[in-house]
């Protein structure tokens, strides 16, 4: 009988520790399990959040170079110049310039500020300024600039046509009056406007007429003002289109010769006026 009465309170000590034991371990689990998902969870977030700043970079870099990029022709004409002026310091250039729709403007320099030749080129693509491509390209615009040893040298060099008496006249309008004449297959209009004799030629092979694009450039020029030359200065323009830089505009600042050419008459024209 006491030996039954000593083995009960042994069991039931027994059964305690196994349920204290099996809560234990149930404990620990369910702290491990807690841990575990605690760290899951952590490190989601941590991919996420890394997912996030790689995805924020990625559309930061492509602002950053969507907005570097020229969104127009005009937008790369600016960015060129403003280019152009680090390479050239005190460079005169053209702020205006009437490109072909749909097609950018690219330039090329050559020379030093005392000599220079800068070429704007029409393309399919923006390309930097003196990019190894535009190499072969033909320019639409043409502007250099020539230091002469002499202001007589520099006068000598500019193709100045002052107007001949006793030819026929014209009216161009704005008060201007013109002379009319023809040399070689080729007729003229000729007129002057303060220190610039201007000329227009045109084909009388192809039947050309030189008096539309005269009474053209005189209206133009109603209302613009091409740079201020010291002495007399130059503007040659040809009536019908062409792919060479056949209009040419020269003037004088010193001893400083400058040529501004174009292969389209009044594009010149909205260039050279624009000149800073």
């Amino acid at each position: 009988m006491k030996k039954a009465l000593i083995a009960l309170p042994l069991a039931l000590l027994l059964i305690s520790a196994a349920g204290c034991s099996t809560s234990s371990k149930d404990t620990a689990s369910r702290a491990k399990n807690s841990t575990s998902a605690v760290k899951k969870a952590k490190a989601s977030s941590s991919s996420e959040a890394s997912s996030s700043d790689v995805s924020k970079t990625s559309s930061t870099k492509k602002a950053e170079e969507s907005s570097s990029k020229p969104a127009t022709p005009a937008e790369q004409f600016s960015s060129l110049n403003t280019n152009i002026g680090a390479v050239l310091p005190g460079s005169l250039l053209p702020t205006d310039f009437a490109f072909t729709a749909k097609q950018w403007v690219n330039a090329t320099t050559t020379g030093t500020i005392r000599n220079y030749t800068i070429s704007y080129s029409e393309g399919k693509q923006a390309l930097a300024l003196n990019d190894a491509s535009l190499q072969s390209a033909k320019p639409v615009l043409k502007l250099t600039k020539k230091t002469y040893a002499s202001v007589n040298a520099a006068q000598d060099d500019i193709n100045y046509h002052p107007v001949q008496s006793g030819l026929p006249t014209v009216a161009l309008g704005d008060g201007i009056t013109g002379v009319r004449e023809g040399a070689a297959g080729t007729s003229y209009v000729t007129w002057a406007e303060g220190n610039w004799s201007i000329t227009v030629s045109a084909s009388n092979v192809a039947k050309q007429d030189p008096l539309p694009l005269a009474k053209k450039a005189v209206a133009y020029f109603a209302d613009h003002a091409l740079p201020v030359p010291d002495g007399p200065a130059s503007v040659q323009l040809v009536a019908a289109a062409s792919d060479d830089l056949s209009n040419v505009i020269q003037w004088r600042k010193g001893a400083v010769g400058y040529t501004a050419s174009g292969t389209d008459a009044m594009k010149l024209l909205q260039a050279a006026v624009s000149i800073k």
